[in-house]
This record gives C-alpha cells, sequence and structure tokens, in this order.
C-alpha cells in the first residue's frame, strides 16, 4: 500500500510539473518549438484552447511553423506521402521554363488528393530567422494537425520534403489558458493591413484579426521584417514569392508574425522590438498591397 501510494504521488507531481511548465504567471498555455535544419522538436499532443507557440530557429536558414488541421478520415501519413510530394513535384518544370506559373498551378490542383481542399490552415509563427525566436499565440480545436515549414533551400527542396513536418494532436482537454492583452490592434482583409496603435522599442502584443478570406490557394497571414539598408518592401514581397522563390538565405531578418488564418480567426504577436525599420508583409498577397512599412523609435 505504501509503494502504491508513492507511485500516485509521483505521477501528480510530474503531471503538475508537466503542466506548470507550460503555464506563464499570466495563465497562458506556452509551448517551445525547436526549429532545426530540418526537423520541429515539439510535443505530439496538447490541450485545446489559447496556446502560444515559442519558436526556437536554432538552424542556420529561415524557418516559420504553420499549422494545418486535417479533415477527418485523413493522417499525418496522409499529408506527408501526398500532399508535400505534389508540392515539390511541380517545382523542377517550373524552374526549368517547361511550364509557365498559371500551368504550374493547373498540375498541383490535379496533382492534390481531394481531401486536401478540406485541410484547414490554423496559424503559427510567421518566419523567423536563424538565431531568432518568434512567439504567436493561436486558439487551438481539437483535431488532428500537421506543423510544417516550406520554405525551401538554395536548392529549392521544400523544408517540408527534408523533415520538417510533425504531427499534433489537439485533445478535447480545455487548458483553460487565455489570450494575452494585447496594445496593437491590426486588421487583415482584400487586400490591406491596417493597424490601430504605435509600435514601440520594448516588448508589446499585436492583436491580428483576419476579416475575410482571399481568392486563392492560401488565406490571409502577415510577417514582421526589419529591413536594412539598401534593401525595401519590394525586395521582401519579391523573395516571399512560394513559387519563384522562397529559398534561404533571405535577404532581411524575419522576425515572425501570424500564419494563414481563415476569416473570424484572431492571433496574438508577442515582439519585442529595437529602434529602427521595419514592416509588415503577407507572403501570399504583398504583391497585392499587402505591405506596411513603419518605423520605431
Amino acid at each position: 500500500m505504501r509503494i502504491k501510494r508513492l507511485l500516485l504521488l509521483s505521477i501528480l507531481i510530474f503531471t503538475t510539473a508537466v503542466f506548470a511548465a507550460c503555464q506563464s504567471s499570466d495563465n497562458r498555455q506556452v509551448v517551445t518549438v525547436t526549429a532545426l535544419d530540418f526537423a520541429f522538436e515539439a510535443p505530439d499532443e496538447l490541450p485545446s484552447g489559447w496556446t502560444t507557440f515559442r519558436v526556437r530557429n536554432t538552424g542556420e536558414q529561415e524557418h516559420f511553423l504553420i499549422l494545418w488541421r486535417l479533415p477527418n478520415g485523413s493522417t499525418f501519413e496522409d499529408y506527408a506521402s501526398q500532399i508535400a510530394p505534389a508540392f515539390q513535384s511541380i517545382m523542377e518544370p517550373y524552374r526549368e521554363g517547361a511550364v509557365d506559373r498559371d500551368e504550374t498551378v493547373t498540375t498541383l490542383g490535379g496533382l492534390l488528393p481531394e481531401w486536401y481542399w478540406s485541410v484547414l490552415p490554423a496559424g503559427g509563427v510567421g518566419l523567423t530567422a536563424p538565431g531568432g525566436v518568434a512567439q504567436t499565440t493561436v486558439n487551438l480545436e481539437p483535431g488532428h494537425y500537421v506543423m510544417e515549414c516550406y520554405v525551401k533551400t538554395p536548392e529549392g527542396v521544400f523544408h517540408a520534403m527534408l523533415g520538417m513536418l510533425h504531427p499534433l494532436t489537439v485533445t478535447d482537454v480545455v487548458s483553460g489558458a487565455t489570450a494575452p492583452e494585447s496594445d496593437i490592434e491590426m486588421v487583415l482583409t482584400n487586400y490591406e493591413i491596417a493597424t490601430e496603435g504605435v509600435l514601440t522599442a520594448g516588448e508589446q502584443v499585436v492583436r491580428v484579426q483576419v476579416m475575410d478570406d482571399p481568392e486563392g490557394l492560401l488565406k490571409h497571414d502577415v510577417h514582421l521584417v526589419r529591413l536594412a539598408e539598401g534593401t525595401g518592401v519590394d525586395d521582401v514581397v519579391a523573395w516571399m514569392d512560394w513559387l519563384d522563390a522562397l529559398m534561404a538565405p533571405a535577404p532581411i531578418e524575419f522576425m515572425g508574425g501570424a500564419e494563414d488564418m481563415p476569416a473570424g480567426n484572431t492571433a496574438y504577436i508577442t515582439l519585442n522590438l529595437e529602434p529602427g525599420t521595419y514592416a509588415w508583409v503577407s507572403e501570399s498577397y504583398g504583391s497585392r498591397g499587402m505591405a506596411k512599412r513603419f518605423t520605431v523609435e
């Protein structure tokens, strides 16, 4: 009986310690994910609710973490074997000029299985420079997810093809965690980034609300970059094109952001800024004007 009590006590202490490690003083569920060249070190299971993903990029190339919620009946193995290879297969003919952009997209549509169109983006942490740390909070519903990074190597290979896919199960257990309080408001619409408030040096939180769904393969997203002298927003937009570019290394420093989410969703980006020149840029729709330059004094 004494051994049984000690065993139960040990389990209770261990469970409490794990729970405490995922909670901060303001009742947030914080999950640290390490982005490597080329893998995610991350948990396989989390409770549902508001979840803060803190990505540490320990690799030598840019990485991001986008979450895809899988439809019922589809598995992580299905995604890894059918989706990532389909995207990779179209790259070589396009790079060689055998097909144009429209033909490439049409070919891709024919390669993707029908269930792919029911995959939902669920947000995540935006592009992060090597050595950087970025933090974004999203609200996760129960279900099966895939974490992915599809930045390309200098040779044009998607990181997902090299191992940057990770399964995540979000359980019916609700964490009870809350979202952080925001200092700055941002609204993403077709096709504008609107902000209310002024970003200053130091730590602050930006609440990102998606108001509508664009026409196109991807939903709205936003990434923060620190612009170096001689590098403009147009350079960033050109580099972020997933078909023509998105190949490491980037010409500027990426500092996180909020990945694709459907209309009605909200994310919170935690920032710690120094004085300098920055820009918010959409990966998918920067070319349509979704880019906003600003200065931090």
